[in-house]
């Protein structure tokens, strides 16, 4: 029942951040290769009309093959992580093209190089999902130049299948379309950049909303000080260990901690140097307690300690050992070093009883007589009921001295 430790999240395995993005980019090339496809069934489309010889579809289909063996293997080996561009979208956008532009040298037909002109504008699409507009240009930039180098090369060596104004129309259209890509892509880009920005602010915002609504609900419960619970809280707790020791028909106890001459510390020391103090004290008490039990501040210098499932031979144990840990604790402020004790008071709750407060009567006034006959010990009160005042009284007093 002590405080949970507030979840952390665990720190994202490099490796395997590694191996998603390699996932994805596979992924992304699969869906160039489905791009690749349906070329080949244009370029097949052509030459099952005669309008292409069988070769151009082989051709077609090795270099395919080729080129995203090559990138696949590429992102397989990791070899593509040495890159500027891991997805190496902007070589693929360019490398794309050169099947295209071998089919249109090979083909005499102007009407069939346009269809093929048409599919080289495909590849520019797979950019906007990477490349900014200063990329965008270079890999369009790259694309047309390759259409240049396949004009210059058809007007050295095949000349009567051009089409002068045609020929200048489509280039410059095919510029224009290049041009407007690039000018749509980076904006696309930018407005990707900005969404992203975007959604990790608002992811901060609700980290920070979360944080906040968590440390003001911890503040309802916390003491203050010491940071561990509070009277109130520590009462609900006491009162819902009853309720599951009446119904599983078992037992708990607690333990009144209370530092030894704590105003008289205070007073020498100063009130900075007690508050620290406390500080020490509780924390030393919590680490060695169990998950299932709990603790804090019940006030000024007197802690609570609720020992889950315990009958009270265990808890004078218990309640022993945390003697002995504060006695073991050394302060300082300034020049000066003390060392504290603390007197504890121990109650067995009984199976049955139907509040807390007959359990904390005799929690308190064990921790009363530890108080009154020495300090620095544990006493507990027999339950008077059962043994009658005077024989439990006796044996309370007769409780052995720590």
């Amino acid at each position: 029942m002590s405080a949970p430790p507030a979840a952390t999240k665990a720190p994202e395995d490099p490796k395997a951040e590694v191996r998603r993005a390699q996932r994805l980019r596979k992924k992304r090339l699969g869906m160039s290769v489905l791009s690749y496809l349906m070329s080949c069934l244009v370029v097949a489309f052509c030459c099952y009309q005669k309008l292409l010889p069988w070769e151009a579809l082989q051709g077609f289909v090795l270099a395919t093959f080729v080129i995203n063996a090559a990138f696949w293997v590429t992102i397989d080996s990791g070899a593509n992580l040495a890159f500027k561009d891991p997805s190496m979208t902007a070589l693929q956008m360019v490398v794309s093209v050169l099947p295209a532009a071998w089919v249109m040298y090979i083909e005499d037909s102007g009407h069939v190089r346009a269809v093929f002109l048409l599919l080289s504008v495909a590849p520019s699409l797979f950019g906007v999902l990477a490349l900014n507009t200063r990329q965008f240009m270079v890999a369009n930039g790259l694309i047309f130049l390759i259409y240049g180098v396949l004009m210059m090369a058809l007007w050295r060596f095949k000349p009567q299948v051009l089409d002068g104004p045609v020929e200048v129309l489509q280039s410059f259209a095919f510029f224009v379309v290049l041009f407007e890509m690039t000018l749509m892509g980076g904006y696309i880009h930018r407005l990707r950049g900005k969404l992203h920005r975007r959604n990790a602010e608002l992811h901060k915002a609700l980290e920070d909303l979360n944080n906040a609504m968590f440390t003001i609900g911890d503040m309802a419960i916390r003491d203050s000080l010491t940071g561990s619970y509070n009277r109130r809280h520590l009462l609900d707790m006491l009162g819902k260990e009853a309720s599951r020791a009446n119904r599983a028909r078992s037992t708990f106890s607690i333990a009144l901690v209370n530092v030894d001459n704590f105003q008289q510390l205070n007073a020498q020391h100063g009130a900075t140097a007690g508050d620290a103090m406390l500080c020490t004290i509780s924390k030393e008490i919590e680490s060695r307690l169990r998950n299932i039990d709990g603790f804090g501040r019940y006030g000024g210098g007197e802690f609570l300690v609720i020992l889950a499932q315990s009958s009270l031979e265990g808890a004078l144990i218990k309640a022993e050992r945390i003697r002995e840990q504060v006695e073991n604790l050394s302060f300082s402020a300034g020049n000066s070093t003390w060392h504290a004790t603390v007197s504890v008071g121990v109650s067995e709750f009984h199976c049955g009883e139907d509040s807390v407060e007959e359990l904390m009567a005799r929690a308190s006034a064990a921790l009363k007589r530890a108080k009154t006959t020495g300090h620095n010990q544990v006493i507990s009160v027999v339950d008077e009921a059962e043994l009658g005042f005077d024989q439990g009284l006796k044996s309370a007093l007769a409780s052995p001295r720590t």
